[in-house]
């Protein structure tokens, strides 16, 4: 019996370790298009046109949360706490997000005819990036697999597919230089990656129909991530909104060198995302079966995020003198700066990636909400005050002070977070915490 328990457990292992080599491998991919895809996007168009196609792209992402509907984590611990639930759960999510998506976008139509901040042609645009946005709904299809820890089928088809769309988009930015043609092959992204999980499901013989539906699991879906679309919609402020200001109080051009420094700064922030997305369905299972091995976790994944952030601000830092021009150009040489001020905002995103997830294990979803907005607001106010004097930079030192607001120091402003902001606090010191824990083990 022994030796069974052992094969399966090495069985266990080396299955979700091939899991894991796909998802690795996946996201290593990913960030490689998009740096390339950026670069190119960037050289090709120049910084007034790669502005305009940043701003249209930051303007459909302020909405996308609408679409997700605040469901990523929370989904996996439905469908792991509800087994048997798969086709009702799934169903329901779909449908809140194609709501979610309808209303938004209906919304952003409705205050675009009356507002005089978009033309006719960035109204367009911006509904076929929101029209591509609304097949994401079907995304959802992705948190089954994470729920069963089966990584490799999801990561396999958004490789191909990342693989298939970095192609068109570079064949359109070198050959066939537009605007239009760039902005319809994001929205067909979507659409297809959607097409990809629903063959999944048919491959898996989860077959999801309108039968599937409950409105009884819709409402209490939706009661559970209500805060969670309203603390979506206050993150993506907090990620877009510098750019939608410096497009109404700059200019198109100045969003292209602080878009250039921004998304080299946050082409790694999916990576944070990525291991806690992995981790997730283990700290939930852990928290139920032994609370001091789940407090332990907490800490060495918080300190692992902060030294792998450090790391990379460090670098960055030092090598942008070099790197910005080599990458983007002698048009870009403004966004040198920016992005040594910029990329030390991943000190706290990559702690936020954990922060997130605890706030849903702990089931304190309102505090995402409260933690969303402060930041928000911090960054509207800042990029308010500073653009118009110091244009980009501004915008910079907006993020790093928005996002040290939003994922750290308001956790020190309620009792229940105060668990979570000791673990954050350690891990800031790590650099000289852990050097000096395991000099005096030694001694």
């Amino acid at each position: 019996m022994v030796k069974l328990s052992q094969q399966n457990s090495s069985a266990s292992f080396l299955y979700l370790l091939l899991n894991l080599s796909f998802l690795t491998f996946e996201k290593a991919l990913k960030l490689g298009a998009f740096l390339i895809i950026n670069i190119t996007l960037a050289r090709q168009f120049g910084p007034e046109k790669f502005g305009e196609i940043s701003f249209l792209i930051a303007i459909a992402g302020l909405l996308l949360p609408f679409t997700h509907a605040g469901l990523h984590g929370l989904l996996v611990r439905e469908l792991i706490t509800y087994p048997g639930k798969e086709k009702e759960i799934l169903t329901s999510a779909i449908s809140i997000r194609l709501v979610g998506s309808t209303l938004s976008t209906m919304g952003f139509w409705l205050f675009s005819n009356f507002s005089p901040y978009f033309s006719t042609n960035e109204q367009l645009l911006i509904l076929l990036l929101l029209a591509g946005n609304g097949f994401s709904s079907f995304h959802v299809i992705d948190y089954f697999f994470q729920s069963r820890r089966n990584f490799k089928l999801t990561a396999l088809l958004r490789s191909i597919i990342t693989i298939f769309f970095t192609a068109a988009k570079l064949y359109v930015a070198i050959f066939k230089p537009s605007v239009i043609g760039i902005l319809i092959i994001y929205a067909t992204e979507n659409t297809i990656l959607a097409f990809g999980y629903i063959f999944l499901t048919w491959k898996s013989k989860l077959v999801l129909t309108f039968r599937n539906f409950s409105l009884q699991r819709t409402v209490s879906l939706f009661k559970k991530c209500h805060w969670l679309i309203l603390s979506g919609a206050a993150a993506a402020v907090n990620l877009k909104i510098d750019q939608t200001m410096l497009k109404f109080m700059a200019s198109n051009t100045e969003v292209g060198i602080y878009s250039a420094a921004a998304q080299l700064s946050e082409s790694w922030y999916f990576l944070p995302t990525a291991a806690m997305t992995i981790l997730l369905p283990s700290l939930i299972s852990t928290k139920k079966e032994n609370p001091q091995q789940y407090q332990y976790k907490l800490q060495n994944i918080s300190d692992q995020l902060f030294i792998f952030s450090l790391l990379i601000a460090i670098t960055i830092t030092i090598s942008a003198p070099f790197l910005l021009p080599l990458l983007f150009g002698e048009s870009y040489l403004g966004s040198i700066a920016i992005i040594q001020i910029h990329i030390w905002a991943g000190l706290f995103i990559s702690m936020r990636a954990l922060l997130s997830k605890w706030i849903i294990t702990e089931e304190l979803l309102y505090f995402s909400l409260v933690s969303q907005l402060l930041g928000a607001f911090a960054n509207i106010a800042i990029n308010y005050h500073l653009i118009p004097e110091t244009g980009a930079m501004g915008a910079a030192k907006a993020t790093v002070i928005s996002y040290a607001i939003s994922s750290y120091l308001c956790l020190f402003l309620n009792k229940k977070t105060l668990p979570i902001a000791k673990i954050m606090t350690l891990s800031l010191l790590s650099p000289l915490r852990i050097p000096l824990n395991h000099l005096f083990n030694k001694g």
